[in-house]
């Protein structure tokens, strides 16, 4: 990976991700034509200084009542500055050339036109391609793409136009550009589960031969403005039997409450299995998932799960990223190996030292927001691996090894340590939902947050032995800084609550996201749920075999004991 390219693809990005943020003109009307990834020819001689093309679309003049494209005679672009400008032609094209290595502000002039818009720090061999609307003395950088002439890197900026796939494996489509991201892609601003069709987003990452870009990093910035997609069509309403309403009871107030996990859903297959049953860990989709005595295995039992099972997963997102699953549910089983992909050129990760577990030499630890593992094949300098401890300072040289289980370190290097936090002391209530573990170390989900109790720890209201699932309880404790696990000193039990019923009648909503099974028994995703149907299952719409993912579709049936629903019926739109 060439560092001296990536620094200064991300110095044209940080002007233009503050402009998306910060912008005062509205919502910036999309190019005419989305502009491409472009790839710079090879150059034959030295390069003179930066080329940029552009387009300007949804114009207006400033004094005109009504919006037309710029592209009549005396509008004029200016690298402000230099004596570098072009004439915009009649589509509202420009071309600057010989454009020298510098912080580039454009000016745009014209009848009624006086406006200029920032682009970012340029190289000598830069090809820049971006579309821009101006409007009086207000101009909008709507896109921008950028390569170098002597590599396939490629920073790029734009609205997030459409978003497909699970964490972190997705595909984005971005001024036109498909951007794919991995287990080895870094987000900012926002975290991968958290990006939205609308954002703006900065990329940086490489063009492979289909024209697509592999993400190495993705910035987003302020949703940028943009109209709402088209509604979803509602599928016609499919008579149900109406729920009795659920008592709803009144919250009990709660100090100081820490944030609770994320909750997730996902499908995928398993590429990595280790651990002993309850307590496993695996990769699925490119994310750590890990069970424990409270994770509830349908379809297979724990001890029979394996390498290449295909599975449905629910939990919790935790605050060191992985994901601490309360549902597994297998949907397919196979024996044929997953293939492994080839691996990557390697990176250099920097940064402190955060949750870490696993005994030397193999390692696995979270630094400056990546997941990296060590191996026997690992050389640690500044420190031996066993000396290891969190809020040391590592520069670290790994790859990606394509198994979706973050990088793995050929050298690790300990280049100082910062203060490790104090625990952070919390207080909060809620329902006991998940309950594990025997007295005095019981393993709790309290309102969404993962408790554990140790011989310290005291209890009133109830004993420990009597407390059980369905119970209320106010929690005093404390979490490490990089854990949201809290270690409880008091567990005060303020009433108990009967555990809800083994089934419920269920009516909703969505679009179908993972599809799975052979008809009639389908699993499925829709939003945050798990939807299964069986041979009692009607169908409207469509036929069982005519689903897939993406449809529309309207639910009744009943939630079972392990959170997913059981169809009754499912109207899909046509």
């Amino acid at each position: 990976m060439r560092t001296t390219i990536d620094l200064r693809i991300l110095a044209v990005l940080a002007p233009l991700l503050a402009s998306a943020a910060c912008g005062s003109h509205g919502s910036p009307a999309a190019p005419s034509t989305a502009p491409s990834v472009v790839t710079a020819p090879a150059p034959t001689s030295v390069a003179s200084g930066a080329t940029i093309t552009g387009t300007l679309s949804g114009v207006t003049n400033g004094t005109a009542s009504r919006s037309r494209t710029l592209g009549t005679p005396g509008v004029i672009v200016t690298v402000v500055g230099t004596s570098v400008s072009s004439a915009v032609d009649s589509s509202g094209a420009f071309t600057l050339t010989n454009v020298p290595p510098m912080a580039v502000v454009l000016s745009f002039s014209g009848p009624g036109i006086n406006a200029s818009v920032p682009i970012g720090v340029l190289a000598n061999d830069d090809h820049v391609q971006i579309g821009v609307t101006v409007s009086g003395t207000s101009a909008t950088l709507d896109s921008l793409t950028s390569t170098t002439a002597t590599s396939t890197a490629v920073s790029m900026k734009g609205a997030i136009a459409s978003l497909t796939g699970g964490c972190p494996s997705l595909s984005l489509v971005i001024s036109g550009v498909i951007v794919h991201t991995n287990g080895a892609t870094t987000f900012s601003a926002k975290g991968c589960a958290d990006i939205a069709i609308g954002d703006t987003a900065g990329v940086v990452g490489t063009k492979g031969s289909d024209g697509a870009v592999l993400a190495s990093a993705v910035d987003v910035a302020k949703p940028a403005t943009v109209p709402p997609p088209a509604p979803t069509p509602t599928p016609a309403p499919t008579p149900t039997p109406t729920p009795a309403p659920t008592p709803t009871p009144s919250p009990t107030p709660t100090p100081t409450p820490a944030p609770p996990p994320a909750t997730v859903t996902m499908n995928g297959t398993i590429g990595a299995f280790t651990g002993t049953c309850p307590s496993l860990t695996m990769s699925v989709s490119g994310s750590y998932v890990r069970t424990d005595s409270a994770t509830t295995f349908t379809g297979k039992s724990c001890g029979d799960l394996k390498n290449g099972d295909s599975i449905g997963v629910a939990g919790t997102r935790q605050s060191d990223s992985t994901i601490l699953a309360s549902l597994i549910v297998v949907t397919a089983s196979t024996s044929t190996p997953t293939p492994t992909p080839s691996p990557t050129a390697s990176v250099t990760v920097t940064g402190t030292l955060g949750t870490f577990n696993g005994p030397c030499p193999t390692l696995s630890m979270l630094v400056g927001g990546s997941y990296v593992r060590t191996n026997s094949s690992t050389t640690f300098s500044g420190k031996s691996c066993g000396d290891l401890k969190s809020g040391d300072v590592l520069a670290i040289v790994a790859s990606n090894i394509g198994d979706n289980l973050g990088l793995m370190a050929s050298k690790v290097t300990v280049t100082g340590s910062a203060p490790v936090p104090p625990p952070v002391a919390v207080t909060f209530s809620g329902t006991i939902g998940a309950f594990g573990g025997g007295c005095p170390t019981l393993e709790l989900n309290v309102g969404g947050t993962y408790v554990v109790t140790t011989a310290s720890t005291t209890f009133s209201g109830k004993t420990c032995a009597t407390l059980k699932a369905g119970d209320s309880v106010g929690v005093a404790g404390t979490h490490p800084a990089d854990s949201g696990t809290v270690t409880a000193t008091t567990i005060t039990s303020t009433a108990t609550t009967a555990p809800p019923p083994t089934s419920t009648t269920v009516t909703m909503n969505g679009t179908i996201g993972g599809l799975t099974g052979t008809c009639p028994v389908l699993t499925m995703s829709v939003g945050t749920t798990y939807i299964r149907t069986n041979s009692a299952t009607a169908f409207s719409g469509k036929s069982c075999g005519e689903l897939k993912a993406g449809d529309a579709i309207g639910i009744a049936g009943t939630r079972q004991s392990d959170g997913t629903v059981l169809a009754t019926t499912i109207a899909a739109s046509k």
